[in-house]
């Protein structure tokens, strides 16, 4: 069974990257951790340069938060197939001649074990004890780590998200647009 590691869409225009205000938004690695959020969460803001109509046509939107902002399509398919792996948190997206809170921030709400650490090629930040990997030269997930998910955070390397093969079989069926889905050997050069 194949894992994928979330990417971003080469073909999303940079113009329409939503840019994080981490002045009226909550820390933005506190939905890193893998790990579903109990306090209620203040919109988290946006900014994009272009009218509505250059992002619309995305179900995710490029941001340099790296979060996942969905479409209201994309929190319908997860909603039928991975409600439990998620968490939504409102937005505020400003563009240019208006504003849209259309589109979900989404918490991955678990992390898991991914890295076969035997076969994978890797280096860790030097000042950590635990052994946290900041790089790859390659990468060997551990077959079945997604376990029960469809949706998880790399417990080795929060930042990057495994989506099942079930899961990405689902966005190309519902023609998902704004996300690349790359193999663990695709994906050593976004890391």
């Amino acid at each position: 069974m194949s894992i994928y590691i979330w990417g971003f869409d080469e073909s999303y225009p940079e113009k329409a990257i939503a840019e994080y205000d981490r002045e009226q938004s909550p820390d933005r690695f506190q939905f890193k951790r893998g790990e579903a959020i109990s306090e209620p969460q203040p919109p988290l803001v946006f900014e994009i340069e272009t009218p509505l109509s250059v992002f619309q046509r995305f179900d995710h939107l490029d941001n340099n938060a790296r979060l996942p902002l969905i479409s209201p399509k994309l929190q319908m398919l997860f909603n039928g197939y991975c409600p439990d792996d998620v968490q939504y948190l409102d937005t505020i997206i400003h563009y240019k001649g208006g504003m849209t809170t259309d589109y979900k921030a989404v918490n991955i709400t678990h992390d898991v074990t991914a890295v076969d650490r035997q076969q994978s090629v890797y280096t860790t930040f030097d000042d950590d004890d635990d052994d946290d990997i900041s790089s790859f030269e390659r990468l060997v997930l551990l077959p079945n780590c997604l376990k029960n998910h469809q949706l998880a955070r790399m417990q080795e390397y929060h930042p990057k998200l495994l989506v099942s093969e079930k899961l990405a079989g689902l966005f190309a069926r519902h023609k998902i647009k704004g996300i690349a889905l790359d193999t663990p050997e695709e994906a050593i050069r976004l890391f």
